[in-house]
Protein backbone atom coordinates (compact mmCIF):
# COMPACT_ATOMS: atom_id res chain seq x y z
CA UNK A 1 0.00 0.00 0.00
CA UNK A 2 2.92 2.44 0.89
CA UNK A 3 4.91 1.61 -2.38
CA UNK A 4 1.67 1.90 -4.32
CA UNK A 5 1.04 5.69 -3.00
CA UNK A 6 4.62 6.45 -3.22
CA UNK A 7 4.31 5.23 -6.67
CA UNK A 8 1.38 7.41 -7.54
CA UNK A 9 2.65 10.79 -6.56
CA UNK A 10 5.57 10.23 -8.04
CA UNK A 11 3.68 9.85 -11.32
CA UNK A 12 1.14 12.85 -10.00
CA UNK A 13 4.02 14.98 -9.83
CA UNK A 14 6.33 13.84 -12.90
CA UNK A 15 5.01 16.33 -15.51
CA UNK A 16 5.33 19.38 -13.19
CA UNK A 17 8.81 18.43 -12.04
CA UNK A 18 9.90 17.77 -15.68
CA UNK A 19 9.11 21.00 -16.59
CA UNK A 20 10.83 23.04 -13.74
CA UNK A 21 13.59 21.02 -14.35
CA UNK A 22 14.49 21.76 -17.44
CA UNK A 23 13.23 25.20 -17.36
CA UNK A 24 15.99 25.65 -14.46
CA UNK A 25 18.16 23.34 -15.51
CA UNK A 26 19.11 24.66 -18.86
CA UNK A 27 18.82 28.30 -17.39
CA UNK A 28 21.60 27.13 -14.83
CA UNK A 29 23.54 25.76 -17.41
CA UNK A 30 24.22 30.17 -18.94
CA UNK A 31 25.48 30.84 -15.47
CA UNK A 32 28.65 29.48 -16.17
CA UNK A 33 28.38 30.03 -19.53
CA UNK A 34 28.92 33.68 -19.31
CA UNK A 35 31.96 32.65 -17.15
CA UNK A 36 33.43 30.33 -19.60
CA UNK A 37 32.76 32.29 -22.68
CA UNK A 38 32.68 36.03 -21.22
CA UNK A 39 34.96 38.87 -21.86
CA UNK A 40 37.90 38.76 -19.78
CA UNK A 41 39.61 41.80 -18.12
CA UNK A 42 43.21 42.18 -18.84
CA UNK A 43 44.22 42.76 -15.34
CA UNK A 44 42.85 42.26 -11.95
CA UNK A 45 44.49 44.43 -9.90
CA UNK A 46 43.75 47.79 -9.24
CA UNK A 47 45.96 50.36 -10.53
CA UNK A 48 48.62 51.55 -8.31
CA UNK A 49 50.91 54.61 -8.26
CA UNK A 50 54.47 55.10 -7.06
CA UNK A 51 54.63 58.14 -4.61
CA UNK A 52 57.75 60.15 -4.46
CA UNK A 53 58.68 63.61 -2.37
CA UNK A 54 57.31 66.30 -4.85
CA UNK A 55 53.64 64.93 -4.94
CA UNK A 56 53.73 64.39 -1.26
CA UNK A 57 55.39 68.46 -0.86
CA UNK A 58 52.74 69.19 -2.93
CA UNK A 59 50.18 67.61 -0.91
CA UNK A 60 50.37 69.56 2.24
CA UNK A 61 49.71 72.77 0.32
CA UNK A 62 46.92 71.46 -1.63
CA UNK A 63 44.96 70.37 1.50
CA UNK A 64 45.61 73.68 3.11
CA UNK A 65 43.84 75.40 0.03
CA UNK A 66 40.59 72.91 -0.74
CA UNK A 67 37.84 75.43 0.85
CA UNK A 68 35.69 72.20 1.83
CA UNK A 69 37.31 69.83 3.32
CA UNK A 70 35.59 69.34 6.52
CA UNK A 71 32.58 68.18 4.12
CA UNK A 72 34.36 65.38 2.73
CA UNK A 73 33.39 61.39 4.14
CA UNK A 74 36.63 60.27 2.13
CA UNK A 75 39.87 61.85 1.58
CA UNK A 76 42.33 59.72 -0.18
CA UNK A 77 45.39 59.89 -2.80
CA UNK A 78 44.67 58.05 -5.85
CA UNK A 79 46.60 57.06 -8.90
CA UNK A 80 45.27 58.34 -12.23
CA UNK A 81 46.56 58.26 -15.85
CA UNK A 82 48.63 61.63 -15.41
CA UNK A 83 49.42 60.89 -11.68
CA UNK A 84 48.46 60.28 -7.81
CA UNK A 85 45.24 62.85 -7.27
CA UNK A 86 43.48 64.16 -4.38
CA UNK A 87 40.09 62.16 -4.48
CA UNK A 88 37.18 63.38 -2.29
CA UNK A 89 33.69 61.96 -1.30
CA UNK A 90 31.15 63.84 0.18
CA UNK A 91 27.83 61.88 -0.83
CA UNK A 92 28.16 58.52 -1.41
CA UNK A 93 25.93 58.54 -4.77
CA UNK A 94 27.50 61.40 -6.43
CA UNK A 95 30.31 61.31 -9.15
CA UNK A 96 33.98 61.99 -6.87
CA UNK A 97 35.83 65.65 -6.96
CA UNK A 98 39.30 65.77 -7.66
CA UNK A 99 42.10 67.81 -7.42
CA UNK A 100 45.43 68.34 -9.24
CA UNK A 101 48.47 68.41 -6.54
CA UNK A 102 51.00 70.46 -8.69
CA UNK A 103 48.24 73.46 -9.69
CA UNK A 104 46.10 73.06 -6.50
CA UNK A 105 42.85 73.22 -8.84
CA UNK A 106 40.03 71.41 -8.87
CA UNK A 107 39.72 68.88 -11.86
CA UNK A 108 36.03 69.35 -13.42
CA UNK A 109 34.73 65.92 -14.75
CA UNK A 110 37.43 64.20 -13.84
CA UNK A 111 35.25 61.39 -12.35
CA UNK A 112 34.33 60.74 -15.77
CA UNK A 113 37.76 60.48 -17.02
CA UNK A 114 38.94 58.02 -14.54
CA UNK A 115 35.97 56.06 -15.20
CA UNK A 116 37.65 55.56 -19.04
CA UNK A 117 40.96 55.86 -18.35
CA UNK A 118 40.01 52.62 -15.54
CA UNK A 119 37.73 50.87 -18.33
CA UNK A 120 40.72 51.52 -20.18
CA UNK A 121 43.32 49.76 -17.74
CA UNK A 122 41.09 46.94 -17.07
CA UNK A 123 40.05 45.52 -20.19
CA UNK A 124 43.46 46.68 -22.32
CA UNK A 125 41.41 48.40 -25.02
CA UNK A 126 41.97 52.43 -25.84
CA UNK A 127 40.39 55.28 -24.78
CA UNK A 128 39.59 56.24 -28.37
CA UNK A 129 37.63 53.25 -28.67
CA UNK A 130 35.32 54.35 -25.88
CA UNK A 131 31.78 55.31 -27.39
CA UNK A 132 29.60 56.47 -24.58
CA UNK A 133 30.19 56.96 -20.56
CA UNK A 134 27.03 56.51 -18.89
CA UNK A 135 26.80 57.47 -14.38
CA UNK A 136 24.81 54.79 -12.88
CA UNK A 137 23.09 55.04 -9.31
CA UNK A 138 20.16 52.13 -9.14
CA UNK A 139 20.87 48.65 -10.73
CA UNK A 140 19.70 47.45 -14.53
CA UNK A 141 18.96 44.44 -16.15
CA UNK A 142 22.49 44.97 -17.45
CA UNK A 143 24.36 45.70 -14.14
CA UNK A 144 21.38 43.67 -12.00
CA UNK A 145 21.58 44.01 -8.36
CA UNK A 146 23.73 40.97 -7.61
CA UNK A 147 26.34 43.16 -7.89
CA UNK A 148 27.10 45.40 -4.71
CA UNK A 149 28.52 48.51 -6.00
CA UNK A 150 26.63 51.66 -6.71
CA UNK A 151 27.31 54.32 -8.35
CA UNK A 152 29.14 53.12 -11.25
CA UNK A 153 30.24 54.44 -15.02
CA UNK A 154 28.93 52.19 -17.37
CA UNK A 155 31.97 52.68 -19.97
CA UNK A 156 30.78 51.23 -23.69
CA UNK A 157 33.74 50.37 -26.00
CA UNK A 158 32.96 50.09 -29.86
CA UNK A 159 35.46 48.65 -32.96
CA UNK A 160 35.66 44.80 -33.26
CA UNK A 161 35.50 43.99 -29.76
CA UNK A 162 32.61 45.55 -27.93
CA UNK A 163 32.75 45.24 -24.02
CA UNK A 164 31.21 47.04 -21.39
CA UNK A 165 33.01 47.97 -18.60
CA UNK A 166 31.00 48.75 -15.17
CA UNK A 167 33.73 50.72 -12.42
CA UNK A 168 34.02 51.98 -9.53
CA UNK A 169 35.80 54.78 -8.90
CA UNK A 170 36.17 55.30 -5.40
CA UNK A 171 38.01 52.24 -4.82
CA UNK A 172 39.49 51.83 -8.63
CA UNK A 173 37.61 48.62 -8.86
CA UNK A 174 35.85 46.78 -12.15
CA UNK A 175 32.80 46.03 -10.57
CA UNK A 176 31.40 44.02 -13.90
CA UNK A 177 32.08 43.24 -17.80
CA UNK A 178 30.05 42.31 -20.30
CA UNK A 179 29.97 41.58 -24.27
CA UNK A 180 26.67 41.17 -26.45
CA UNK A 181 26.83 37.47 -26.07
CA UNK A 182 26.77 37.82 -22.21
CA UNK A 183 23.80 40.35 -22.23
CA UNK A 184 22.21 37.82 -24.72
CA UNK A 185 22.66 34.96 -21.89
CA UNK A 186 21.99 37.46 -18.58
CA UNK A 187 18.72 37.64 -20.16
CA UNK A 188 17.87 34.11 -20.17
CA UNK A 189 19.01 33.42 -16.97
CA UNK A 190 17.25 36.13 -15.57
CA UNK A 191 14.01 35.61 -17.09
CA UNK A 192 13.91 31.77 -16.88
CA UNK A 193 16.04 30.77 -13.79
CA UNK A 194 14.83 33.71 -11.31
CA UNK A 195 11.37 34.38 -13.37
CA UNK A 196 12.30 37.87 -14.05
CA UNK A 197 9.59 38.69 -16.37
CA UNK A 198 6.61 38.30 -13.47
CA UNK A 199 8.70 41.52 -11.47
CA UNK A 200 5.76 43.78 -11.96
CA UNK A 201 3.72 40.82 -9.77
CA UNK A 202 5.88 39.78 -7.08
CA UNK A 203 3.28 37.49 -5.07
CA UNK A 204 2.69 35.98 -8.14
CA UNK A 205 6.06 35.22 -9.22
CA UNK A 206 6.56 33.97 -5.53
CA UNK A 207 3.75 31.35 -5.79
CA UNK A 208 4.42 30.07 -9.38
CA UNK A 209 8.56 29.34 -8.47
CA UNK A 210 7.70 28.02 -4.83
CA UNK A 211 5.00 25.77 -6.39
CA UNK A 212 7.62 24.25 -8.85
CA UNK A 213 10.39 24.22 -6.31
CA UNK A 214 7.87 22.01 -3.59
CA UNK A 215 7.49 19.43 -7.04
CA UNK A 216 10.63 19.29 -7.09
CA UNK A 217 11.41 19.01 -3.64
CA UNK A 218 8.80 16.08 -3.35
CA UNK A 219 9.97 14.69 -6.40
CA UNK A 220 13.18 14.22 -4.82
CA UNK A 221 12.33 12.85 -1.72
CA UNK A 222 9.47 10.38 -2.56
CA UNK A 223 11.94 9.19 -5.71
CA UNK A 224 14.23 8.54 -2.87
CA UNK A 225 11.68 6.49 -0.82
CA UNK A 226 11.45 4.73 -3.62
CA UNK A 227 14.95 3.43 -4.52
CA UNK A 228 14.86 2.66 -0.66
CA UNK A 229 10.86 0.39 -0.73
CA UNK A 230 11.69 -1.32 -4.41
CA UNK A 231 14.39 -3.80 -5.18
CA UNK A 232 16.31 -3.42 -7.85
CA UNK A 233 16.45 -6.96 -8.85
CA UNK A 234 11.88 -6.75 -9.03
CA UNK A 235 12.84 -4.39 -12.27
CA UNK A 236 13.01 -5.83 -15.52
CA UNK A 237 12.51 -2.75 -17.90
CA UNK A 238 15.81 -1.42 -18.93
CA UNK A 239 14.76 2.56 -18.86
CA UNK A 240 13.42 2.05 -15.57
CA UNK A 241 16.94 0.86 -14.56
CA UNK A 242 18.77 3.52 -15.18
CA UNK A 243 15.93 5.69 -14.27
CA UNK A 244 16.36 4.03 -10.47
CA UNK A 245 20.84 3.86 -11.02
CA UNK A 246 20.48 7.72 -12.03
CA UNK A 247 18.60 8.38 -9.00
CA UNK A 248 20.71 7.23 -5.94
CA UNK A 249 23.29 10.05 -7.23
CA UNK A 250 20.99 12.77 -8.21
CA UNK A 251 18.31 12.85 -5.66
CA UNK A 252 20.64 14.61 -3.36
CA UNK A 253 21.95 17.45 -5.74
CA UNK A 254 18.03 17.87 -6.40
CA UNK A 255 16.85 18.06 -2.98
CA UNK A 256 19.74 20.90 -2.12
CA UNK A 257 19.09 22.53 -4.96
CA UNK A 258 15.53 23.12 -4.66
CA UNK A 259 15.95 23.34 -0.97
CA UNK A 260 18.01 26.16 -1.20
CA UNK A 261 16.61 28.22 -4.20
CA UNK A 262 13.48 27.81 -2.39
CA UNK A 263 14.51 29.60 0.50
CA UNK A 264 17.03 31.97 -1.13
CA UNK A 265 13.45 33.19 -2.93
CA UNK A 266 11.30 33.47 -0.01
CA UNK A 267 14.16 35.51 2.06
CA UNK A 268 15.24 37.58 -0.76
CA UNK A 269 11.80 38.42 -1.66
CA UNK A 270 10.25 39.22 1.84
CA UNK A 271 13.23 39.92 4.56
CA UNK A 272 15.17 43.24 3.89
CA UNK A 273 18.42 42.69 3.79
CA UNK A 274 20.47 45.22 4.77
CA UNK A 275 24.09 45.35 3.18
CA UNK A 276 26.33 47.70 0.87
CA UNK A 277 28.49 50.29 1.77
CA UNK A 278 28.01 53.21 4.11
CA UNK A 279 30.58 55.89 4.40
CA UNK A 280 31.38 57.21 8.44
CA UNK A 281 30.59 61.15 8.86
CA UNK A 282 32.30 64.21 7.60
CA UNK A 283 35.23 65.58 8.90
CA UNK A 284 33.44 68.20 10.12
CA UNK A 285 35.88 69.25 12.73
CA UNK A 286 38.62 69.37 10.36
CA UNK A 287 41.25 71.73 10.44
CA UNK A 288 43.26 72.06 7.01
CA UNK A 289 46.19 74.50 8.38
CA UNK A 290 46.98 71.46 10.95
CA UNK A 291 46.97 68.46 8.71
CA UNK A 292 50.90 66.80 8.95
CA UNK A 293 52.16 65.64 6.02
CA UNK A 294 55.72 65.68 6.93
CA UNK A 295 55.28 62.12 7.74
CA UNK A 296 54.17 60.82 4.39
CA UNK A 297 58.33 61.06 3.60
CA UNK A 298 58.53 57.60 5.12
CA UNK A 299 56.73 56.31 2.28
CA UNK A 300 59.73 57.49 0.01
CA UNK A 301 58.79 55.69 -3.37
CA UNK A 302 56.88 52.91 -2.18
CA UNK A 303 53.84 51.59 -4.80
CA UNK A 304 50.67 52.16 -2.80
CA UNK A 305 47.39 51.57 -3.81
CA UNK A 306 45.85 54.34 -1.81
CA UNK A 307 46.65 56.94 0.61
CA UNK A 308 43.72 57.93 3.07
CA UNK A 309 43.50 60.35 5.52
CA UNK A 310 41.52 57.84 8.62
CA UNK A 311 39.87 58.84 12.27
CA UNK A 312 42.09 57.01 14.97
CA UNK A 313 40.59 55.52 18.06
CA UNK A 314 41.77 58.19 19.89
CA UNK A 315 40.73 61.06 17.44
CA UNK A 316 43.25 61.47 16.30
CA UNK A 317 43.97 62.04 12.46
CA UNK A 318 46.49 59.45 10.11
CA UNK A 319 47.28 59.07 6.89
CA UNK A 320 46.93 54.79 6.07
CA UNK A 321 49.29 54.31 3.18
CA UNK A 322 48.05 51.07 1.56
CA UNK A 323 51.39 49.14 -0.06
CA UNK A 324 50.76 47.21 -2.98
CA UNK A 325 50.83 43.78 -3.33
CA UNK A 326 53.16 42.03 -6.46
CA UNK A 327 50.96 41.93 -9.22
CA UNK A 328 53.46 39.11 -10.83
CA UNK A 329 51.29 35.70 -11.79
CA UNK A 330 48.23 37.11 -11.21
CA UNK A 331 45.36 35.23 -12.60
CA UNK A 332 41.45 34.97 -13.26
CA UNK A 333 41.61 32.16 -10.31
CA UNK A 334 43.53 33.92 -8.10
CA UNK A 335 41.31 37.18 -8.49
CA UNK A 336 38.03 35.25 -7.49
CA UNK A 337 39.76 33.26 -4.58
CA UNK A 338 39.95 36.26 -3.05
CA UNK A 339 44.00 37.26 -3.79
CA UNK A 340 44.43 40.58 -1.80
CA UNK A 341 45.52 43.03 -3.24
CA UNK A 342 47.52 45.12 -0.46
CA UNK A 343 50.81 43.73 1.02
CA UNK A 344 51.18 46.09 4.13
CA UNK A 345 49.54 48.96 5.80
CA UNK A 346 51.49 51.96 6.86
CA UNK A 347 49.99 54.47 9.52
CA UNK A 348 51.33 57.65 10.28
CA UNK A 349 50.56 60.80 12.23
CA UNK A 350 48.77 63.69 10.38
CA UNK A 351 47.05 65.97 13.30
CA UNK A 352 49.56 65.65 15.55
CA UNK A 353 53.47 64.49 15.76
CA UNK A 354 55.42 62.16 17.38
CA UNK A 355 54.96 58.12 16.44
CA UNK A 356 52.08 56.15 15.60
CA UNK A 357 53.53 52.60 15.87
CA UNK A 358 50.81 51.78 18.29
CA UNK A 359 48.18 51.92 15.62
CA UNK A 360 47.27 48.71 13.45
CA UNK A 361 44.29 47.74 11.33
CA UNK A 362 43.10 45.67 14.19
CA UNK A 363 42.88 48.70 16.96
CA UNK A 364 41.33 50.56 14.03
CA UNK A 365 39.17 47.94 13.11
CA UNK A 366 37.32 48.31 16.54
CA UNK A 367 37.30 51.77 16.72
CA UNK A 368 35.87 51.99 13.41
CA UNK A 369 32.69 49.10 14.51
CA UNK A 370 32.07 50.95 17.73
CA UNK A 371 31.39 54.41 15.62
CA UNK A 372 29.17 52.21 13.04
CA UNK A 373 27.43 50.43 16.03
CA UNK A 374 27.19 52.41 18.43
CA UNK A 375 28.34 49.92 20.93
CA UNK A 376 30.88 50.11 23.39
CA UNK A 377 34.30 48.21 22.81
CA UNK A 378 32.77 45.07 25.38
CA UNK A 379 30.20 44.11 22.96
CA UNK A 380 32.50 43.58 19.95
CA UNK A 381 34.29 40.74 19.25
CA UNK A 382 37.96 40.48 18.55
CA UNK A 383 38.62 41.83 15.25
CA UNK A 384 39.67 39.16 12.44
CA UNK A 385 41.32 39.78 8.84
CA UNK A 386 39.25 38.49 5.74
CA UNK A 387 41.09 37.81 3.17
CA UNK A 388 39.53 36.06 0.71
CA UNK A 389 35.70 36.01 -0.18
CA UNK A 390 33.19 33.15 1.09
CA UNK A 391 29.95 32.48 2.54
CA UNK A 392 30.09 35.37 4.92
CA UNK A 393 31.54 38.29 2.80
CA UNK A 394 31.08 37.67 -0.70
CA UNK A 395 33.30 38.02 -4.06
CA UNK A 396 30.46 41.17 -5.29
CA UNK A 397 31.66 43.19 -2.78
CA UNK A 398 35.19 43.42 -4.38
CA UNK A 399 37.14 45.06 -1.78
CA UNK A 400 40.05 42.86 -0.04
CA UNK A 401 41.22 42.68 3.08
CA UNK A 402 38.39 43.60 5.42
CA UNK A 403 37.79 43.50 9.24
CA UNK A 404 35.51 41.54 10.26
CA UNK A 405 33.86 42.78 13.82
CA UNK A 406 31.01 40.46 15.60
CA UNK A 407 28.67 42.78 17.97
CA UNK A 408 26.67 41.45 21.16
CA UNK A 409 23.11 42.67 19.61
CA UNK A 410 19.79 40.77 19.44
CA UNK A 411 20.37 40.01 15.79
CA UNK A 412 24.19 39.04 15.99
CA UNK A 413 25.34 41.68 13.62
CA UNK A 414 28.48 41.42 11.87
CA UNK A 415 30.05 44.43 10.27
CA UNK A 416 32.98 44.25 7.57
CA UNK A 417 34.83 47.04 8.14
CA UNK A 418 37.65 48.49 5.42
CA UNK A 419 40.22 50.13 7.50
CA UNK A 420 41.90 51.38 3.91
CA UNK A 421 39.45 54.44 3.75
CA UNK A 422 37.44 53.94 7.24
CA UNK A 423 34.12 52.60 5.01
CA UNK A 424 31.51 50.08 6.45
CA UNK A 425 31.88 47.53 3.37
CA UNK A 426 29.12 44.97 4.35
CA UNK A 427 27.05 43.96 7.32
CA UNK A 428 24.73 40.93 7.94
CA UNK A 429 22.72 39.22 10.93
CA UNK A 430 22.11 35.43 12.28
CA UNK A 431 19.00 35.16 9.26
CA UNK A 432 21.32 36.38 6.58
CA UNK A 433 24.24 34.21 7.43
CA UNK A 434 21.57 31.06 6.89
CA UNK A 435 20.71 32.10 3.86
CA UNK A 436 24.03 33.01 2.30
CA UNK A 437 25.72 29.48 3.88
CA UNK A 438 22.59 27.55 2.39
CA UNK A 439 23.11 29.35 -0.99
CA UNK A 440 27.17 29.29 -0.98
CA UNK A 441 27.09 25.72 -0.18
CA UNK A 442 23.69 23.81 -0.95
CA UNK A 443 23.22 25.42 -4.48
CA UNK A 444 26.21 27.13 -5.77
CA UNK A 445 28.63 23.82 -4.15
CA UNK A 446 31.03 26.61 -2.88
CA UNK A 447 33.76 24.27 -0.77
CA UNK A 448 34.28 22.45 -4.08
CA UNK A 449 36.03 25.55 -5.61
CA UNK A 450 38.91 25.10 -3.02
CA UNK A 451 39.67 21.95 -4.24
CA UNK A 452 38.83 21.63 -8.08
CA UNK A 453 38.91 25.49 -8.98
CA UNK A 454 36.06 27.47 -10.09
CA UNK A 455 36.08 25.60 -13.46
CA UNK A 456 36.00 22.43 -12.29
CA UNK A 457 33.44 22.80 -9.66
CA UNK A 458 31.34 24.54 -12.58
CA UNK A 459 32.00 21.61 -15.19
CA UNK A 460 30.66 19.25 -12.49
CA UNK A 461 27.81 20.96 -11.69
CA UNK A 462 26.90 21.68 -15.63
CA UNK A 463 27.34 17.45 -15.92
CA UNK A 464 25.17 17.12 -12.66
CA UNK A 465 22.33 19.43 -14.43
CA UNK A 466 22.47 17.26 -17.59
CA UNK A 467 22.33 13.81 -16.24
CA UNK A 468 19.27 15.83 -14.15
CA UNK A 469 17.82 16.06 -17.46
CA UNK A 470 18.46 12.87 -18.86
CA UNK A 471 16.49 10.94 -16.00
CA UNK A 472 13.81 13.49 -15.74
CA UNK A 473 13.59 12.42 -20.09
CA UNK A 474 13.70 8.68 -19.33
CA UNK A 475 10.71 9.08 -16.81
CA UNK A 476 8.71 11.32 -18.73
CA UNK A 477 8.78 8.36 -21.49
CA UNK A 478 8.31 5.84 -18.75
CA UNK A 479 4.93 7.60 -18.76
CA UNK A 480 4.43 8.12 -21.57
CA UNK A 481 4.68 4.25 -22.40
CA UNK A 482 2.56 3.33 -19.74
CA UNK A 483 -0.53 5.85 -21.03
CA UNK A 484 0.22 3.85 -24.47
CA UNK A 485 -0.28 0.64 -22.95
CA UNK A 486 -2.81 1.76 -20.85
CA UNK A 487 -4.55 2.97 -23.58
CA UNK A 488 -3.87 0.08 -25.83
CA UNK A 489 -5.53 -2.38 -22.68
CA UNK A 490 -8.82 0.35 -23.15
Amino acid sequence: MFKSSLMRWHRKIAWSSAIALFIWGISAITHPLMSWFGPQAERFYPPSMQVSGEPLEKLTALIQSVPNLADARLIKLVPSKNGPLLQLTFDQHRPRQYYDLHSRQPLHNQDFLQAQWLASYYTGLEVDLIETVEFHTQFSDQYPKVNRLLPVYKVQFGGERPVQAFVYTESGALASLSNPFKHRVQWLFQHLHTFKWLDSLEYGRLILVSLFMLCLLASAIVGFMLILSIKSRLIRDGKRRYHRRLGYILWFPLLAWSASGFYHLWQMSLVETQYGIRLDQPFSALESATINTQSLQKLNAEAINSLSLIRGPDLHLYWRASVAQSVDQVDREQRFAGKSSEYNALYLPASFSGDSASLDDAKLATAMAMRFSGLDASQLSKPTPVRRFGPDYDFRNKRLPVWKVALADSAATTLFVDTTTGILVDSSTRVDRVERWSFSVLHKWSPLTGLTGRKWRDGFMVATVVLLLLISTLGIALLVKRRKKYNADI
